[in-house]
C-alpha cells in the first residue's frame, strides 16, 4: 500500500500493490478555501 498524488494538492489517493484505489487522505482540511472539496478519482490501472 502507497499513496499517489492526485490534480488536487490536497488529495492523496491510497493504492494497493496492484494500483488498485483503497482510499484517499484529504490534507489540511481546515485550511481549504474551496468547499465543498471535489475530486475525480481515476484508475490508473491498464
Amino acid at each position: 500500500m502507497y499513496f499517489r498524488e492526485t490534480e488536487n494538492d490536497a488529495v492523496m489517493e491510497k493504492v494497493d500493490e496492484e494500483g488498485n484505489i483503497i482510499g484517499f487522505s484529504i490534507l489540511k482540511v481546515s485550511a481549504l478555501k474551496e468547499k465543498p472539496l471535489s475530486i475525480e478519482l481515476k484508475s490508473h490501472v491498464t
